[in-house]
Parts: structure tokens; sequence; C-alpha cells
């Protein structure tokens, strides 16, 4: 079951048309646009809401607990960080965290909460 805690969210014109990523993983792209995450990139937080199209505002989550759109199995407990597709997955070595899963995702597409922790690169 997903669910979360408000923390602390805020906004960025949206790289692209991100309608179908809520929950998904961002980063902010070269001109300071909200952009989906790629493989184990440093993250500013997770998408809350569907902006339809670039330069639209797309609120992202930075503190606090969020649902996240799981792109693999995921232990709870299990640090994650971002795919390639900006959904989360167990993080390897020489990626950067994002949080902590509070509860386990049985494979790709499912919402789960993470503690949104930020814990460095993992070891």
């Amino acid at each position: 079951m997903a669910w979360e805690i408000a923390g602390l969210d805020f906004t960025l014109p949206a790289a692209a048309n991100l309608s179908a990523n809520q929950y998904f993983i961002v980063k902010v792209d070269s001109s300071g646009n909200a952009a989906l995450a790629g493989d184990g990139q440093p993250a500013i937080g997770v998408l809350q809401n569907e902006p339809d199209t670039a330069g639209k505002a797309a609120s992202i989550r930075f503190s606090g607990i969020s649902k996240v759109v799981a792109g693999a199995a995921v232990n709870a407990g299990a640090q994650v960080a971002s795919n390639a597709s900006g959904k989360a997955i167990t993080a390897a070595t020489g990626k950067n965290i994002l949080g902590i899963a509070l509860a386990a995702a049985s494979g790709d597409g499912v919402i789960i909460p993470v503690a949104l922790t930020y814990n460095g690169i993992s070891a």
C-alpha cells in the first residue's frame, strides 16, 4: 500500500511533457528545468503532479515521504536510486541514493512510499 506524508515541495518548469510521470524521480537539467532522472543520477526529488507541456510548473517533493513508482522489485528498507527511466530501484554501488523504501514493491510500476533521505552514494 502506498502512502505519503507531505514534506517540502517546490516547483520548477517541466523540461518536457511529464503528464505520464507522476511519482517519478526527477533532476534539474542544464537549463534549470525538471527532467526525469537517469540511471543513478543525482535527484532533486519526486514529481507530484502531471505537467502536460514543457514550461508548466512541475511540483517536486524534496523532503518528507513520497509515493514513488518502482522500476523493479524493491525490498522494504532498501536504499533506492533512479533507473534510466526515473523509477525507483535498489541502489547499486556508485549510484546516488534518493531515499529508503518504506514498503516492498513486487515489480515494475508498483507505487511505494519512500522516505526522501538523500544518503549520498551507495557503497
